[in-house]
């Protein structure tokens, strides 16, 4: 069955996002709002086998630490 999209070949990935999980090295850190974190968390698995982990640090505002 033929698709309806076109396929492209060799289009390279930004390498930028809304999060820095690409540039962060173990021990950095960044705030972000409280009402992210669960799409954070979600992004956080892209980047296996780089490790995060998320802590609440006010009513409004999440810590994100890259651990391993």
């Amino acid at each position: 069955m033929a698709t309806a999209f076109k396929i492209d070949k060799d289009v390279p990935v930004p390498k930028t996002g809304k999060y820095p999980f690409r540039e962060m090295e173990v021990g950095d850190s960044f705030v972000a709002p409280l009402a992210k974190r669960s799409s954070i968390s979600c992004v956080m698995g892209r980047y296996a086998p780089k490790k995060f982990t998320t802590s609440k640090i006010s009513d409004t505002e999440c810590r994100v630490w890259r651990i391993a």
